[in-house]
């Protein structure tokens, strides 16, 4: 459960970081 909290935290970071530059990089990670 915590791992799983972590992974979407990490993708949540992720995803943020990119939607900056690229976003369609950002919904490709999301998905």
């Amino acid at each position: 459960d915590s791992f799983k909290n972590m992974n979407f935290d990490l993708k949540r970071t992720i995803d943020h970081l990119l939607s900056k530059s690229n976003r369609s990089s950002a919904l490709d990670i999301s998905q």
